[in-house]
């Protein structure tokens, strides 16, 4: 009875979750993360191209620790300046809720018992980190020749999935590796692939406005 009673429940709160209204708060407003994610968003095992743990910033310190050891229990090592950092609360609050749910087998998913979860020292000391090192946002008014059509498709395709970075934070090198990341990313997230165009003319932006 208890068994059949956890099926009834789930199958009413899925039907309840697939209506507009119930969608936002699931999947947030465009751009942005919600309560289980955003567009973006996986349970588990898919994740951007993970990074080297040596490219981190600080990476002896408690923060950048508890990213190597906890975070890449279910998904590749990510770099804080990956996101800006209003982004980073919800992000970290919804991998926490993920963590405890996969640890406790909760919502009807099956339990890891592999998954150790975040204590609250160890929440506020990772989301501590990667504000701290987080890149900084831009608003889209804010971009440099916003009517070029680089500008046009950067401000289009990068505001999908994050908040834009200064064009400043990167060399032109440096720029060139960041592009070649995101493209990766869109494809293994699923989302649309960008055309060569795009990205080309994307990666002409961000070079021409790069750090010198």
């Amino acid at each position: 009875m208890k068994i059949r009673c956890r099926w009834v429940v789930s199958i009413l709160f899925l039907l309840a979750t697939s209506f507009p209204a119930a969608a936002q708060w699931r999947d947030g407003p465009k751009g942005y993360p919600g309560r289980w994610g955003g567009c973006n968003c996986r349970m588990m095992d898919i994740t951007p191209q993970p990074v080297d743990p040596a490219s981190l910033p600080h990476p002896s310190t408690p923060g950048a620790k508890i990213l190597q050891s906890k975070c890449v229990q279910c998904h590749g090592l990510v770099s804080p300046r990956q996101e800006a950092s209003r982004d980073w609360p919800y992000i970290v609050d919804r991998m926490d809720r993920r963590m405890w749910m996969m640890a406790r087998g909760g919502m009807g998913m099956m339990m890891r018992s592999g998954i150790s979860p975040l204590t609250p020292e160890e929440k506020s000391t990772l989301l501590t980190y990667l504000q701290d090192n987080a890149f900084q946002a831009m608003a889209p008014s804010a971009v440099p020749d916003s009517r070029e059509p680089g500008a046009r498709a950067f401000i289009q395709t990068c505001s999908r999935c994050h908040a834009l970075p200064e064009t400043s934070a990167h060399t032109p090198e440096e720029w060139r590796e960041v592009v070649k990341r995101m493209v990766e990313n869109m494809e293994t997230m699923d989302d649309s692939s960008l055309a060569p165009e795009q990205e080309k003319a994307i990666l002409g932006f961000l070079e021409k406005h790069a750090r010198k």
